[in-house]
């Protein structure tokens, strides 16, 4: 023949290759681990993926206003602290690492988040802040008697001004505490916890799934590809002499090749050629 068996098998395999290469990709709701963690030493089972990575339930999503203008949305702390012990198992810790009072306006901290998983830890370090909040004090004129005013909704009461000083400190360890929960947070959101809160622009809603690894054995060996054992199936039939072997070599992978019409032709091709061979033969035994 003029081209082999295997040449032929080969143009038709490289052919839909070709062909898949040109499907246009369009989002899904499932992504394969592989393809979202690059390493293969990640100590996160996909369950604790997937928990990361969902979104925030509404019910725990809170407004308040912004500095400037606008409207924050935001997560407490103990949803924080729910996420954190489901995920790891209550198997993590926080720990204060720094802290400075930036008197008069806020209290900063840095904070140290670790998580153990799998043999191995996480650890996440984040700043955290809060404002420093003050007691009003009560003015009074020169003579000692209070100074009245009107409250917002009229009613006369005594007149009060902000002090920062520290003898003015409203509680300055819930404002470090503040700051604490904030650097909690923060670090968490480094493991993807509320992603969709803080930056829903960049947020998808994704179902993190394990890559099912497929071996294709053909002859007692192991090929990584389809193609590879379409390959070595097709150098293998050229081999063959007998029309019962080749037809029981395609029923042995019909469900592999799934009856595909082009390699079906081409093995009938395969078959015919062996008849002609075959009564070639006979004649020439004759002449």
């Amino acid at each position: 023949m003029c081209l082999s068996f295997f040449y032929k098998l080969n143009q038709i395999i490289m052919s839909k290759i070709k062909k898949t290469e040109k499907v246009e990709l369009v989002e899904y709701s499932t992504v394969e681990l592989d393809k979202l963690v690059k390493s293969k030493n990640t100590p996160l089972e996909l369950a604790q993926i997937n928990q990361l990575l969902s979104p925030t339930p509404k019910s725990c999503v809170y407004k308040r206003n912004a500095k400037g203008g606008g409207v924050w949305s935001y997560v407490t702390g103990n949803y924080v602290k729910k996420v954190l012990n489901m995920v790891f198992g209550f198997n993590w810790d926080f720990e204060i690492v720094s802290w400075q009072i930036m008197h008069p306006t806020s209290c900063v901290v840095v904070g140290k988040l670790t998580c153990r998983t799998g043999g191995e830890t996480i650890v996440k370090n984040q700043f955290g802040r809060c404002n420093i909040k003050y007691l009003r004090k009560k003015v009074f004129d020169d003579a000692g008697e209070p100074i009245m005013e009107k409250n917002k909704w009229g009613k006369m009461v005594q007149k009060t001004e902000l002090v920062r000083t520290e003898e003015f400190y409203l509680d300055i360890g819930n404002d470090l505490k503040g700051a604490a929960t904030d650097a909690m947070k923060k670090c968490a959101n480094m493991l993807g916890v509320g992603d969709d809160v803080y930056a829903p622009d960049e947020f998808k809603k994704v179902e993190v799934v394990e890559k099912a690894v497929e071996v294709f054995e053909f002859d007692g060996v192991e090929h990584d590809t389809k193609v590879q054992m379409l390959m070595a199936i097709g150098e293998h039939l050229e081999t063959l002499d007998t029309q019962g072997a080749i037809e029981a070599l395609v029923a042995s992978y019909e469900d592999f090749w799934m009856g595909d019409a082009q390699v079906l032709e081409l093995v009938e091709d395969r078959k015919q050629e062996l008849i002609r061979n075959a009564a070639k033969g006979g004649d020439d035994e004759k002449a």
